[in-house]
């Protein structure tokens, strides 16, 4: 049993315990007096060799702390920061037994693989025909339920634009071309019958 209350007893403990040998005891210490998740010691104060003896009262001589805290910081267990002018250190724990991190539970459901919507299949025109179809014969408009909306209104307009543009082509090409005499006869006509409206709309 573990002689720190914070301190669990798993499998992984005791293999790091055969590992490291008696500086397990310090390892537990200081695992008891860790103050958060990220592992500090203390809430990351300063302490020293003294304050450990301090705190731990069956613990060995400070020649030994210094020892054992040196095989944890080997085993990479822990991290120390000493201090200049020997005023202490900083120490931080890692590969946290307090505090570990939590596992990563399996998906219940593989990820199925996401197609990109731009990647699509050869798209040809059928022979004899202006119907596009796709490599294997199959027809894309068919397979996506028809033709877009932006796709017939683009199609729509080319059409009446075509159109428009043959009719008026073809009422150019149709139409006699006038000289001045006949531009002057046809204006001379058009104020007669002008005149003749007037008169009429007088009359009533």
């Amino acid at each position: 049993m573990p002689n720190f209350r914070y301190v669990a007893v798993s499998p992984d403990r005791r293999e790091q315990h055969r590992a490291i040998g008696k500086a397990h005891a310090l390892h537990d210490f200081l695992i008891d007096h860790q103050t958060d998740a990220s592992g500090l010691v203390w809430y990351g104060r300063v302490i020293s060799y003294a304050w450990i003896r301090s705190k731990w009262l069956t613990a060995p001589s400070e020649r030994t702390l210094e020892r054992h805290m040196a095989r944890l910081k080997a085993a990479g267990l822990v991290r120390v920061q000493a201090l200049p002018m020997q005023f202490g250190m900083r120490v931080t724990v890692l590969q946290s037994a307090k505090w570990p991190e939590p596992k990563r539970q399996m998906d219940l459901f593989p990820a199925a693989d996401v197609l990109s919507i731009t990647r699509g299949k050869a798209v040809g025109k059928r022979w004899g025909t202006t119907e596009k179809v796709a490599s294997n014969g199959s027809n894309p408009a068919d397979k996506s339920g028809g033709t877009l909306p932006t796709e017939v209104a683009a199609q729509s307009s080319k059409k009446y634009r075509e159109e428009t543009n043959k009719s008026e082509l073809a009422d150019a090409r149709s139409a006699p071309v006038l000289d001045d005499a006949a531009f002057a006869a046809r204006r001379r006509l058009l104020a007669e019958q002008a005149r003749t409206l007037m008169g009429k709309a007088k009359g009533s």
